[in-house]
């Protein structure tokens, strides 16, 4: 990166050599083991190798000339690691695309050739034709580490993730792909108790619903009827936890957030309900932000709910949630001035100890002068 100009000239050769260099590693034994000292400096290589290339995008990313140029190479290698189902070419393959999507303005179309490849790694395929959740839920990629990298991919480019067909010869769009995605991580999860995958597909869930606003109600309907089966399913592994319910309080403001009135369509009440008794679990700021914009929301269609009880609870609920929100606030802002002073006393106790050493060694600078004349005069 220091030398970017001077590479520029030579960046496509540089390309070519590392393009050559990852598939004739390739050839050996796609699960190295890393006890090995031969297959140890395989990994390092390869690794090695990836970095570069990361580096090179990241580099030249806003470099249009030089970035096509690139990217026939780095297409090369993501075609090859997600053909493979070697998981340490996955996990790779998954790294570029991250730092391809994540540094992008827009997403150009041929990295959205991945999203439903990466959508692969999570689920099986198959899984995704048909109605009810298979237990196809892949163990080895990260269900966070998919859903950041399809984050950018649904906020860079609405077009083309509402409207385009996802797979060739289908009539299958990104958006309900990725809802059908959405559907069998929940249901699967539920049964495995796999809250922390629950979690990460609500952060997709909260992109999509914050960048489309008002444009895909249908798709809304779909989440309140997932949400719904969560609440009533009694095989529900989940239900004991109450960082699941919290997440599932989550999922309810969102959708208020996006429009409150979409819920009138279903059992809203038994959404509420829950809702109200849970929401109260909330103990950070963010879930205080979330749930008390969400709750607001339903004041809105306050006169549609027709229940005073209801109406009643529900503004007790915003006033003890907001009561929360500013005794967190204010005691992380307390905790931030403890921590200055601490920081301000341990500042002076060091300038205190500088000043102890500056004396002792101008008093031990004194004495050797003193010594010297002493032994001068004798």
């Amino acid at each position: 990166k220091y030398f970017k100009d001077e590479v520029r000239a030579y960046v496509e050769e540089i390309c070519d050599f590392l393009v050559k260099y990852f598939y004739s590693l390739t050839q050996r034994d796609n699960n190295p083991d890393e006890n090995n000292n031969s297959d140890f400096d395989f990994l390092f290589i390869f690794k090695q190798i990836i970095q570069t290339i990361r580096e090179i995008i990241v580099l030249f990313i806003n470099d249009t000339e030089i970035y096509e140029k690139i990217m026939k190479y780095v297409n090369v290698i993501l075609l090859f690691c997600f053909k493979n189902n070697s998981f340490s070419l996955l996990e790779n393959g998954i790294e570029i695309l991250h730092v391809i999507v994540s540094k992008s303005q827009t997403i150009p179309k041929t990295i959205w050739a991945y999203y439903v490849k990466m959508i692969n790694t999570i689920i099986d395929e198959d899984s995704l034709n048909v109605n009810s959740a298979q237990d196809a839920l892949f163990d080895f990629i990260d269900v966070g580490d998919v859903s950041k990298i399809l984050c950018h991919y649904i906020y860079k480019d609405p077009n083309t993730f509402i409207n385009e067909i996802a797979i060739p010869n289908t009539s299958k769009t990104f958006i309900e792909y990725t809802f059908d995605f959405i559907n069998i991580v929940i249901t699967i999860s539920e049964k495995e108790k796999g809250i922390n995958n629950i979690r990460s597909i609500l952060s997709i869930i909260e992109v999509i619903l914050e960048k489309y606003r008002g444009k895909i109600d249908p798709y809304v309907n779909i989440l309140i009827k997932i949400l719904t089966s969560s609440l009533t399913n009694k095989d529900n592994q989940c239900m004991t936890s109450n960082k699941y319910k919290l997440l599932l309080c989550d999922l309810i403001s969102y959708i208020s957030i996006y429009n409150p009135l979409l819920f009138s369509s279903h059992d809203s009440m038994l959404i509420f309900s829950f809702w109200l008794t849970n929401v109260s679990k909330a103990n950070t700021q963010r879930q205080y932000q979330n749930n008390l914009i969400g709750l607001c929301s339903l004041l809105l269609i306050g006169d549609q709910i027709n229940n005073d009880e209801f109406i009643k609870e529900l503004v007790n609920r915003i006033y003890e949630l907001a009561q929360k929100a500013v005794k967190k606030k204010n005691k992380k802002k307390a905790e931030i001035i403890e921590e200055d002073e601490d920081e301000f006393e341990d500042l002076n106790a060091k300038v205190d100890q500088l000043e102890d050493f500056y004396n002792e060694i101008h008093d031990k600078e004194i004495d050797e002068e003193e010594e010297l004349e002493n032994e001068d005069a004798f």
